[in-house]
């Protein structure tokens, strides 16, 4: 109980506002599920404005060749390191290190190459070949080995043939 007298007024009144910002919750958090695609199976890159196919590949030529000179950078300098040490790494030293440097490296890229959006023309060519990225990071991931196969053993295979018919050649070369 109050130790003062409050109008009935102001308690409807305030409880009728906090009603309303409840009432206008409830609804923002409907429009989100709604505008997110809740449940949907379009990716998030759909969502994204389209943009010239030549511009994407020009995008993401720059994105891979900064992920490439990563890579690089980081194997050079581990070889400098062992060579300095006078040793030779062995395979599996080899295998563990390929996978802890590429594939930071490649999800990187893959987000990146996501953000640029959609091309125009070349969609669907481009959503698969992120899917592919995805797969190839995945397979890396179980098996680290996959990152130094060659063929179609190699992790990354399927994304580095579509990379190269889509126009995306700097992208999965290392």
């Amino acid at each position: 109980m109050l130790p003062f007298a409050v109008p009935s007024t102001i308690f409807s009144t305030t409880q009728m506002a906090w009603e309303r910002r409840g009432y206008v919750a409830a609804a923002a958090a409907l429009l989100a599920l709604a505008v997110s695609g809740c449940g949907g199976s379009e990716t998030a890159a759909e969502e994204l404005p389209r943009l010239p196919k030549a511009q994407l590949i020009k995008k993401g030529e720059a994105i891979c060749d900064r992920g490439n000179e990563v890579i690089n950078a980081k194997f050079d300098r581990w070889g400098q390191l062992n060579s300095e040490a006078g040793r030779v790494a062995s395979p599996k030293e080899l295998e563990e290190f390929t996978a802890k440097v590429v594939l930071p490296v490649r999800k990187v890229e893959l987000h990146r190459l996501r953000a640029l959006g959609i091309p125009h023309p070349g969609a669907q060519a481009f959503r698969h070949i992120l899917a592919a990225m995805e797969e190839g990071i995945e397979k890396g991931e179980r098996d680290h080995s996959s990152m130094q196969s060659v063929g179609e053993a190699y992790a990354f295979a399927k994304a580095f043939d579509m990379s190269i018919r889509f126009g995306l050649k700097s992208c999965w070369v290392e």
